[in-house]
């Protein structure tokens, strides 16, 4: 606008059509890209949902598993693989996993803090503290029976080894556990996302590839707005959200 109104006071009329004529292709460049609501860029750049997960399960690092070979090595590519069963297998959330603190009873959770409950009958994640607890309050998240084996082949080697796990993912060594710190898991993700998959996805990759999933579905589209709701707070977002994530 500035610049036409310049043009204007210079009386400069060739380059005021040649702008005015530029501005014209540009806004509706712009008009034709806001209505396109694909998401064409995204899928090509992203893996597929259905593919990860395939490639993900063909790939177990110990498909045939024996605590007989338990090793300090079989931790840390279980601790990787199931980090990747986590965003992969499950709706994925944010960095929500690092902190879990292991309890067997679900009397014994807390208003405070996110927990892992792990017990011969049930193994679940509950969620107090994460960026939407405020509006969405304490969450329950159950996972695949896939992932719940991982977890418990996982527990398995730790005990075979006699090292007591602090929370879900560990750094392990010779002399101490420590918990993995959230800039950590961060940085894993994208390294063995690699290593899996030839791509550094992120965490919020992963998320973009769940609700390109779950908005390209052909069901979703006969679904009402409580059940599109249920679906995208499986992710601990609303709906408003999820849609701001790939403008569908």
């Amino acid at each position: 606008f500035h610049i036409i109104e310049f043009l204007k006071v210079v009386d400069n009329k060739p380059v005021l059509n040649a702008y005015t004529n530029l501005m014209k292709q540009i806004k509706e460049a712009s008009i034709q890209k806001q209505n396109d609501t694909s998401t064409t860029d995204k899928s090509d750049r992203y893996i597929p949902l259905k593919e990860l997960q395939i490639q993900l399960v063909n790939k177990n690092p110990y498909p045939n598993f024996s605590i007989a070979n338990a090793s300090r090595n079989m931790i840390k590519a279980y601790q990787d693989y199931l980090l990747m069963c986590l965003y992969v297998l499950n709706p994925a959330l944010r960095n929500d996993f690092h902190n879990l603190d292991i309890i067997t009873k679900a009397a014994n959770l807390k208003e405070e803090g996110n927990f892992l409950v792990v017990n011969p009958r049930a193994l679940y994640i509950y969620l107090n503290e994460y960026k939407n607890s405020r509006s969405m309050g304490a969450v329950r998240v159950n996972l695949t029976d896939y992932t719940i084996n991982i977890i418990r082949n996982l527990f398995k080697i730790y005990k075979a080894l006699k090292i007591t796990p602090i929370t879900l993912f560990n750094h392990i060594s010779e002399k101490k556990v420590e918990p993995m710190t959230e800039d950590a898991m961060k940085k894993r993700v994208k390294f063995v996302s690699e290593q899996y998959f030839m791509k550094p996805l992120s965490i919020n990759d992963y998320r973009h590839i769940w609700e390109i999933a779950i908005q390209n579905d052909d069901s979703y589209k006969n679904l009402n707005l409580n059940d599109r709701e249920a679906l995208h707070r499986q992710l601990l977002h609303s709906m408003n959200t999820a849609l701001k994530y790939n403008r569908v």
